[in-house]
Formats: structure tokens, sequence, C-alpha cells
């Protein structure tokens, strides 16, 4: 499974917090989490993903919608370039560059049985060298349109295929956005059917 839980089933770590006048992004190492406010009303975020301009081929920006069990439902809610938006509207790829890609998120409308959402980027199956080739991920959240609310930079990856970067998950009748870096040497789709997604690949 991508994910650990303590005790209480919810994700280790204690949150950063966001004063009102903070004078930019929360700053997050790998594993440090940030409350996510006002996420009601229909406040989209945007979750976005650089990397460097050089890295050929490009990985793909990659969601999963999952529920308590660390499933997915059912495979709508593996959202991919082929199937770019959960049927909900809640994620949706906004764009894809040579060297960025981005989310965009409605959380107030995720079903109440999703519990999360793990982001990750994934390289192509037959791509020769793994993430270590890639180099840094700089990883951000912030409202759609406005400036980053939180950021990471992920840079410890060496021969994995598939790098977790982050996940946004219910807390306290809120969400948090967690920073991750959990890797694997699997394909993307061995990863998403462990998941729960039946027609991955």
């Amino acid at each position: 499974m991508l994910f650990s839980t303590d005790a209480s089933g919810s994700p280790a770590g204690a949150a950063n917090p966001a004063p009102a006048d903070r004078p930019g992004p929360l700053e997050l190492v790998r594993g440090g989490v940030a409350d996510l406010p006002d996420v009601s009303s229909g406040r989209r975020w945007t979750l976005s993903a650089l990397w460097r301009e050089d890295c050929d081929p490009a990985p793909e920006l990659v969601a999963l919608v999952l529920g308590p069990d660390g499933r997915v439902p059912d495979d709508s809610c593996f959202v991919t370039r082929e199937h770019p938006a959960h049927p909900s509207g809640a994620v949706a790829i906004e764009g894809a560059a040579r060297a960025a890609a981005a989310l965009t998120l409605r959380l107030d409308v995720l079903p109440a049985g999703a519990e999360r959402m793990a982001v990750a980027l994934a390289l192509p199956r037959g791509a020769g060298a793994g993430f270590g080739a890639v180099g840094p991920v700089e990883v951000g959240i912030g409202p759609r349109g406005g400036e980053v609310f939180a950021r990471t930079v992920l840079d410890a990856a060496t021969e994995e295929r598939v790098l977790v970067l982050a996940e946004v998950y219910r807390r306290g009748g809120g969400w948090r956005f967690r920073s991750w870096g959990q890797g694997y040497r699997e394909e993307l789709d061995e990863v998403a059917r462990a998941h729960g997604v039946s027609s991955a690949g």
C-alpha cells in the first residue's frame, strides 16, 4: 500500500502552522504536513509538479482517489492522461508541459467515502533510467490562480519508476496536504493494480 498510518488511522506528523500573514509558502520537508484553509464553497486548488527542462522522456502526473482501505472504489478514481478527471469533478488534470504538470482539486465535492488522494509522477514504461535521472521535483499546492500555499522539493529518488509526490487527506473535518516522496521500482500499472485499479495498463 502507498500509505502507513499511526494508531489513530491517520498519517503521522504534526501540521505546520499557517498564519494568514506569513510572507511566503510553507516549506515542507519530506513527510511534512500542512492544513489547507477554506476548502469549502467551491474553492479550487492547484497541485503542481516541476522538474528539469531536459528530462526526456517526461514523467506523467497521475492521481488515485482512495477509500478508507487504501484502494480505489472503481477505475474512475484513477486519474491519468487517458482519463483526465474524476466523475465528481474533485480532481482533474489541469495541464502538462515538458517540465511541469498540474491538477485542479475541488475537495468540497469529493464523495464522502473518499478519504484521500495520492498524487504521483510515473515514467513511461521502457524508459531507461529511473527518477534519479529526473532530478529534484518541486511540488506545490495553492488556491487556483493564487500564490503557492505550501511547497516541497523531493530529491532522493534513484531507480524508482513511480514517485508518490504528495497526498491530500481528510483530517478533523478539514483537509491536509502531506509531502510524501515514496518511490516504487514497479511500473505504474503494477502500482495502480495494487490499489484496486482493474484496467491499469
